[in-house]
């Protein structure tokens, strides 16, 4: 640990003012005119070194060079900085190499100290869920961060590349590491990319960031007017909607519905309400080869 040499000034003297005294004195207001008197200088010196003292021993814990007042203003501000961005050792870290994060990694600042640098996330199995690591380009160009990112879809191992002045935060999700915020550009994947475009399939289903399931297809009635099937993938916990339509149908009257009936099925039925002329009733009857589409949403 380095050395600090800035020292508190007259911690120990008896000949100075109170901290009430000092509030009220007009001179402390309106500055000395003439000799000062020796309590109030020694009250003015104790609480501007007690300042200068506590920033100093900072910068000594937290980096090796020696904080002395042979530093000129200009040295000591460099030596400051410095500090402030290197921190404590358990909370920040600076990289000027490859490097690959550890669960020991976890809740630290990393800084990019060079250029064209790649940073690997924690392998999510060994950290815990909301853990979280923050990412800080610190105005170096070319960097990249790779890993288990979540990027909506299948959680997909990519690369992310860092702009100069973002900041990252990576908080550990189900799947890996969730960008959580921050303006860095996501290296285009098939899989990122298929997020963002219309879906060229009749059944299939997207998982958005914010954890909602987009799921996805068709059926054909048989001849009870029903059609039942399983979604592409079980929603893990609920099914907020289900809408059952149809493209276009040549029969008048036609009416469609359906209803998830479990985290991982759903049922659809087509029919046309007809009016019986001898009966007067009006009875529902189902209609066979109709093709339905639905549309789920879940999560």
């Amino acid at each position: 640990m380095a050395t600090n040499e800035i020292l508190k000034f007259a911690e120990s003297a008896t000949n100075i003012l109170s901290q009430g005294d000092y509030d009220t004195d007009p001179q402390r207001d309106e500055g000395v005119s003439g000799i000062a008197r020796s309590a109030l200088n020694n009250k003015t010196q104790k609480q501007t070194s007690t300042v200068a003292a506590g920033v100093s021993q900072f910068i000594a814990d937290n980096q090796s060079e020696d904080v002395t007042d042979d530093l000129t203003p200009e040295e000591y501000a460099a030596l400051f900085d410095s500090t402030l961005r290197i921190g404590s050792s358990k909370d920040i870290l600076v990289i000027d190499t490859n490097t690959v994060l550890t669960y020991l990694d976890v809740g630290k600042t990393i800084y990019f100290d060079a250029n064209s640098l790649t940073l690997t996330l924690p392998d999510p199995g060994t950290v815990n869920q909301g853990s979280k690591i923050y990412v800080n380009g610190d105005g170096h160009t070319g960097n990249v961060i790779e890993g288990d990112i979540v990027n909506g879809v299948l959680g997909d191992v990519l690369s992310m590349s860092l702009e100069p002045r973002d900041t990252i935060i990576f908080s550990r999700a189900d799947d890996g590491w969730f960008c959580e915020a921050g303006s860095a550009q996501l290296k285009q994947s098939s899989s990122f990319q298929h997020l963002f475009q219309t879906p060229n399939t009749l059944s299939g289903y997207q998982k958005l960031p914010s954890g909602l399931i987009l799921q996805w297809g068709s059926g054909v009635t048989d001849m009870t007017g029903i059609v039942t099937g399983s979604f592409n993938i079980a929603f893990p916990s609920i099914v907020y909607s289900f809408i059952a339509q149809v493209q276009s149908s040549s029969l008048s009257g036609l009416i469609v519905g359906g209803v998830a009936t479990s985290l991982s099925a759903w049922s659809m039925h087509a029919g046309i309400y007809r009016y019986g002329i001898i009966t007067g009733e009006l009875t529902f009857e189902p209609e066979a080869d109709v093709t339905i589409h639905y549309l789920a949403v879940g999560a």
